[in-house]
């Protein structure tokens, strides 16, 4: 028998219906349309979660409903598939501003 070493990330069980893209076409094709105040929930939950990515130095690069969930309880946005973010890297070499480097994830 032979020992093996495996790292596993667990997340939060989001419900493939609850997409902003098939969210969108099922309410455009029913006709129906958000509220202001669930659209203003919905976009200081994007602008929050933008803000902190940027705070700590993540470029999401492939922002898009399809890869944004609304949790049903909260009406919070989340945002999935940081397979094409980048990470910037401060260096003092650079005078502080940074460069960018890929960080690649599943395809």
């Amino acid at each position: 028998m032979y020992n093996t070493f495996r790292i596993a990330m667990v997340c939060e069980y989001m419900e493939s219906r609850s997409n902003l893209e098939y969210l969108f076409r099922k309410r455009k094709q029913q006709g129906l349309f958000w509220k202001m105040d669930e659209m203003e929930k919905m976009i200081v939950s994007v602008i929050s979660t933008l803000s902190y990515l940027q705070s700590v130095g993540i470029c999401h690069r492939d922002l898009k409903p399809a890869n944004m969930f609304l949790h049903p309880s909260t009406g919070e946005i989340k945002i999935i598939d940081f397979g094409e973010s980048k990470d910037y890297f401060k260096d003092a070499d650079d005078g502080g501003i940074g460069t960018m480097a890929t960080i690649r994830g599943t395809p």
